[in-house]
């Protein structure tokens, strides 16, 4: 059988492993670099399993991201509606030159050297939720009570929100990107968190302060309208993600307790370790794009128009790529994976994740060495319903 006659009816979400992958997904990569896939709203294109291929089409010109060329692969309430083109300012959703135009406005602003000079505001930071932590005492829901609270007490701060606003922000955010939820409430949803995001735009560029969304709208050229879309990346990627890493990460690491002593003694590199688990994880396992030229791959013609997903999640299990790749092996060399995406649309904050990480994981386990689950691992629950995967809590006792 070639990779013509498989056609994906639907893409599988089912995992009977809670670290991987469909098992569906799994099987067919083994043996087969990209298949048909009939996408939520039933137009047929492609799902990408091979780590080269994805790859080399994320950074191809021929492929788009465009918002209104977009078909998604799971039925999300967004399916139900008609895509209309891509806001002013946000960015992920644009091409080139409309996409770097937006992206220089952050040049210097995210990269390593501007993380090293931040990184001892996020020390203090982390500290302060495991103050709060160890002062409530086990048990704790390390999702809810550190992960979430740290991702907002930093990716917030930077970004201008106040603290007042910080709970409320990120229950819309998860609001956005549940499955489950009906187009009302989505649509709802992003219509708070845009007019929310516009008059914060408003209010700093009246009253700067010091943060990224006052110095944006210092900027010649940028509306509040473009100033609040590329704010809602920052925010809805930096929030969801890294909260979901750093509790996922733990849950990874409790139930993998050889990994866990090789942390705990230094053996690996704290960097290397973050390389792993978000290889290894992938939470946000899914990129959309659009064919706009026909494109050959692997003997099989993507033609212009057709959708075609991108499975992150399967790619950072290639075996090609990584050996071993369905072992958590903190001591792994490559740093290659795919868990920010490739191409002009690499993650942005990328750097900012990395550190959150690096010190959000190394300070929980220096501060508490015998931290371990407080319900069996089959208790936890995770987040099936959610456009980024991980736990919805995370009971732990020390």
């Amino acid at each position: 059988m070639t990779e013509a006659e498989i056609t994906l009816t639907s893409l599988s979400t089912t995992r009977s492993r809670v670290l991987d992958p469909p098992d569906e997904l799994i099987e067919l990569a083994a043996g087969h670099r990209l298949v048909r896939l009939v996408h939520a709203d039933g137009r047929l294109g492609w799902i990408v399993l091979n780590y080269r291929d994805a790859s080399r089409l994320l950074k191809d010109p021929r492929v788009s991201s465009r918002q209104d060329l977009r078909h998604g692969p799971l039925p999300h309430a967004r399916v139900r509606r008609r895509m209309e083109p891509t806001p002013p300012g946000f960015f992920m959703r644009l091409d080139p030159p409309e996409h770097g135009r937006y992206r220089r406005h952050f040049a210097g602003l995210f990269g390593g050297r501007s993380m090293s000079r931040l990184e001892s505001a996020v020390i203090h930071q982390v500290d302060v939720c495991l103050d709060r932590l160890a002062e409530a005492g086990p048990p704790a829901d390390l999702a809810g009570e550190f992960a979430e609270p740290l991702a907002s007490s930093v990716v917030c701060g930077m970004v201008g929100v106040p603290e007042r606003d910080r709970t409320w922000l990120a229950a819309t955010i998860a609001t956005m990107l549940d499955l489950t939820e009906t187009a009302e409430r989505v649509v709802a949803a992003e219509g708070k968190f845009r007019r929310y995001l516009e008059d914060l735009a408003g209010l700093r560029r009246r009253e700067p302060a010091d943060d990224l969304m006052s110095m944006l709208t210092q900027r010649q050229g940028l509306t509040d309208a473009e100033v609040s879309n590329m704010m809602q990346l920052v925010l809805s990627g930096g929030l969801e993600i890294t909260a979901s890493m750093l509790s996922f990460g733990v849950f990874a690491l409790l139930t993998r307790p050889d990994q866990l002593r090789r942390l705990l003694s230094k053996e690996v590199d704290d960097g290397a370790a973050v390389e792993e688990l978000l290889r290894f994880l992938t939470v946000s396992p899914l990129l959309t794009r659009t064919v706009l030229d026909d494109i050959d791959v692997d003997g099989q013609r993507m033609r212009a128009g057709e959708p075609m997903t991108i499975h992150l999640g399967v790619v950072n299990r290639d075996r090609a790529q990584f050996g071993a790749a369905d072992d958590l092996d903190l001591g792994r060399p490559s740093r290659e994976h795919l868990a920010f995406g490739d191409g002009p649309h690499t993650c942005l904050g990328q750097h900012l994740a990395r550190l959150l990480l690096r010190v959000g994981y190394r300070r929980l386990f220096d501060r508490f060495p015998g931290i371990r689950l407080a319900v069996p691992e089959s208790e936890v629950a995770t987040r099936n319903e959610s456009v980024i995967y991980g736990v919805k809590s995370l009971p732990v006792i020390w």
